[in-house]
């Protein structure tokens, strides 16, 4: 069991890690090359776009990886075939909306770079989401390699295309955003091909009532809690600009993508846990997965906030060509982001496992009031400090209420009282 989790484990963080490091260089070259302000437009245009993202994620891929390799398990490449024409339809209405905001910026003249950003997200918006989509399919299929290999096909493409970007002077927020739908484009495709996802046919129309019917049943609760943990995120960024202007966000932001590797990993690791975890429903084998994946998290989060606060100063002076570097030293405070989000990730897969998004919603609601009011009156105070500190604060939070909320559940069971129960029912 340990060594078949290990090995998709690694094609997991495979995955994640080159996706990642594509958009990690993508951002950090972003930062050495474009001025403070439009890499500021770039990054709040970005947290517009994960706020609908997130119901993308809620509504379509989450559910997808509950219900893929459990209910929908013998039609599954119908049942793609169906999220998938969910996806672009989906796509072209966030589309429409960035659009609106895009126009509204302009004809405001409040910012021209963030009109200029949010035009050319817009135009890539389908095509990002359908390649998470399709990324995410690949754990449902149990085929983490499949998803590693786009994810080298999607380094090679953004690589050669920012450099060519620049090489022509053609760099900017708008030009950024297009290579990353081409990109997302290209990739989502090839594993569309690859899991041989199925075209529904009209025979299917009963298939597609019934995915929309369970998808809304457990969407309706990882909707909020998803798009809750999205503004809660996002926040830093939209909200900072308004005390330090757009150089705020782009400050957090350059500090920020130093920990979004052991983020990524942790997310990779997560997307291959739940699928295990549901499958592991009613055995001895989820709590052991469950303490495999908190070691793996924890140990490596831990060591990576060390190598952070040790380096933090020749870092971020290479990464950034100098810029940045009198906000070096606040990597040490970044650097504990990932121990609370290893924490959370666990126990919320364990507790999204057992068809439970309600008891994660709560959790998250606690984050959001953290946010929106410690957090709120410490960024005011400290600005990019006081983001930070807001951050990692919210994290602790849902971390703390997600374990509470799973010892509740033991002591339960063990009572005899009612709780939660595999298979998302109150025991009675």
């Amino acid at each position: 069991m340990i060594t078949r989790w290990l090995r998709g484990g690694f094609w997991a963080v495979m995955d994640q890690g080159l996706f990642a490091a594509s958009n990690f260089t993508l951002t950090v070259l972003l930062a050495r090359w474009l001025t403070i302000e439009d890499y500021g437009a770039f990054t709040v245009a970005y947290a517009v776009f994960w706020f609908f993202g997130s119901f993308h994620t809620a509504l379509l891929s989450e559910p997808m990886t509950v219900y893929g390799p459990g209910k929908f398990r013998d039609r599954l490449s119908v049942y793609m075939g169906i999220l998938l024409y969910g996806s672009f339809g989906y796509g072209i209405l966030s589309s429409l909306i960035l659009l609106m905001l895009s126009l509204y910026f302009k004809l405001s003249g409040d910012s021209k770079v963030l009109s200029s950003a949010l035009l050319g997200l817009a135009l890539a918006a389908p095509f990002i989401l359908f390649q998470w989509l399709m990324r995410r399919a690949c754990y449902v299929f149990l085929k983490p390699q499949l998803a590693a290999l786009a994810g080298a096909m999607y380094m090679a493409m953004t690589l050669v295309g920012i450099y060519v970007l620049n090489l022509v002077d053609g760099l900017s927020p708008t030009a950024a955003f297009g290579l990353m739908g081409f990109t997302s484009l290209a990739t989502g495709s090839w594993l569309a091909m690859r899991l041989r996802v199925g075209r529904p046919s009209l025979k299917a129309e009963k298939l597609s009532r019934e995915a929309i019917s369970t998808h809304w049943e457990y969407g309706r609760w990882s909707a909020p809690t998803t798009a809750l943990g999205t503004v809660s995120e996002s926040s830093y960024y939209l909200l900072l600009p308004i005390w330090g202007g757009l150089a705020a966000s782009a400050v957090f932001r350059a500090l920020m993508n130093l920990v979004l590797p052991v983020l990524h990993a942790i997310t990779a690791l997560s997307m291959f846990l739940l699928p295990n975890l549901v499958q592991a429903r009613g055995s001895n084998e989820f709590k052991r997965l469950m303490r495999l994946g908190l070691l793996l998290f924890l140990l490596g989060s831990g060591l990576y906030w060390i190598m952070l606060g040790v380096f933090h100063y020749p870092l971020v002076s290479w990464l950034y060509g100098g810029r940045y570097i009198e906000h070096a030293n606040l990597l040490w405070l970044v650097g504990l982001i990932p121990l609370a989000r290893a924490v959370l990730s666990v126990f919320g897969e364990a507790i999204r496992a057992l068809e439970r998004p309600d008891r994660v919603f709560l959790a998250q609601v606690l984050c959001a009031a953290v946010v929106l009011t410690v957090g709120l009156g410490l960024m005011v105070v400290w600005e990019t400090v006081g983001a930070i500190l807001a951050y990692l604060a919210a994290q602790a939070t849902m971390a703390a209420a997600l374990v509470w909320l799973w010892i509740s559940r033991d002591k339960q069971e063990s009572t005899g009282s009612p709780g939660i129960e595999e298979g998302g029912r109150d025991r009675s």
